[in-house]
C-alpha cells in the first residue's frame, strides 16, 4: 500500500464470492481517485470490520478485490435478525459483548477489557 494515500472501499463481506472476491462500488470510496489493477486497498463493512486486499478487476463503477484473509481485523460484533435488500429486519440488531481482551471503539481507540 502507497505510504501517499489508502484507498478504503465499503464492501458486505457477505458477498464474497468463491473466488475470495468482493464487488466495491467507487462511488462509496474514502477517494475519488480509482486503484489500478494490482494496487492494495482496504475493504471494510458495516460492522467495521476490515481486511486488505488486491484489486482484480475494474469495470467502472464496480471493482473486483481480492480479499487477504491474513490481514482480517474483526470489528463490531453484531447479531442480526432478517437479512438486507430491502426488507426490514425481523428481529433488529443485537450487540454482543466481547468477553475478554480489549475492545476498539468506534473512534479506533483501545479501551480496556
Amino acid at each position: 500500500m502507497s505510504l501517499e494515500r489508502e484507498l478504503v472501499f465499503t464492501v458486505d463481506f457477505n458477498a464474497m464470492d468463491e473466488q475470495g472476491r468482493i464487488k466495491a462500488s467507487i462511488r462509496f470510496a474514502s477517494s475519488p481517485e480509482v486503484p489500478g489493477i494490482g494496487e492494495e486497498v482496504r475493504l471494510v463493512d458495516a460492522e467495521l470490520n476490515t481486511c486488505l486486499g488486491r484489486v482484480d478487476e475494474l469495470s467502472l463503477p464496480l471493482i473486483a478485490v481480492r480479499a487477504d484473509p491474513a490481514t482480517w481485523v474483526p470489528g463490531v460484533d453484531l447479531e442480526v435478525g432478517g437479512f438486507f435488500g430491502g426488507a426490514a429486519f425481523s428481529e433488529g440488531i443485537v450487540r454482543r459483548e466481547p468477553t475478554e481482551g480489549p475492545r476498539v471503539h468506534a473512534t479506533g481507540k483501545l479501551q480496556a477489557a
